[in-house]
């Protein structure tokens, strides 16, 4: 078994001031970053901060394995593509791709959450036609499709049925499943595993209630501790990204450095994993 640790970029305290020197400081070897900000024109559209990134990659030893595509919080695939939010969606995943393919960012996550939330099978089957299209291209580069989502195991063979590319995976997040549904985290997880949909890279936050990444990994509510010890079970491989929100209450609290707080979380994981 041999795991990574990344982070969210949003999720490394300092994010934009100076997100891969954070990353190095507090020992992740990656970071995942994000794809949004349409009403700044997608910034990472432009080859200069592209090239600003993979410049801060070689300084700081870091690598950027994935690309979130942050904007479909707010304006998702489940949106007709004859509606204006439906070109905008399409729009986003174009240039998210040709941004993930210019930086050589071999996986590129597509969420299913927030505006993405699919309420209809009309929204299931336009989040799929955007997946498959993602898929098509992607595989011309060699690159993963993960899809972050909110279904059962029989949504999620449905959707892999659907779209019809090996190169689509699934990617597990440790609080999603009982901070929205009140599902059980491992029963998810142990169905990602026995069905071969569990992409290599997880995302693990904590939190209380409807704290979402709000506590330190581990002293939540989501079984975060037994996730771990199911993906250590079957010698999980890949990167593990930290979610939480160190910026935010209760957790800023916790330590007057938020730098600090996050390195413990980086220890729990080696910990966790060993």
């Amino acid at each position: 078994m041999s795991i990574k640790i990344g982070a969210c970029d949003f999720s490394i305290p300092g994010y934009k001031a100076g997100t891969m020197k954070f990353a190095k400081d507090v020992g992740l070897d990656g970071v995942q970053i994000g794809f949004f900000e349409e009403d700044k024109g997608y910034p990472l559209t432009q080859n200069w901060l592209r090239d600003h990134y993979l410049e801060e990659t070689d300084k700081y030893g870091i690598e950027i394995p994935s690309l979130c595509v942050g904007e479909y919080d707010f304006c998702s695939a489940i949106h007709p593509r004859n509606t204006e939010k439906g070109q905008k969606a399409w729009q986003t995943i174009d240039l998210a791709l040709e941004t993930a393919i210019y930086m050589n960012i071999k996986t590129v996550m597509v969420p299913s959450y927030m505006d993405g939330i699919c309420k209809t099978s009309e929204d299931f089957e336009n989040t799929c036609q955007i997946l498959k299209y993602a898929c098509k291209i992607a595989a011309k580069h060699d690159m993963i499709i993960s899809s972050e989502n909110p279904f059962t195991i029989e949504q999620n063979l449905e959707m892999i049925q659907q779209v019809g590319y090996s190169n689509l995976k699934v990617l597990y997040d440790s609080q999603n499943y009982c901070l929205n549904f009140g599902w059980s985290q491992t029963d998810i997880l142990q169905g990602l595993i026995d069905n071969d949909l569990l992409h290599d890279e997880v995302h693990v936050k904590d939190g209380i209630g409807n704290m979402e990444g709000m506590t330190l990994l581990g002293h939540g509510d989501s079984d975060f501790d037994e996730s771990a010890e199911l993906l250590k079970s079957i010698g999980f491989s890949g990167w593990v990204h930290i979610e939480n929100f160190y910026d935010k209450l209760p957790l800023r609290n916790c330590y007057q450095n938020q730098l600090e707080a996050m390195k413990i979380d980086v220890e729990t994981i080696k910990r966790v994993f060993a």
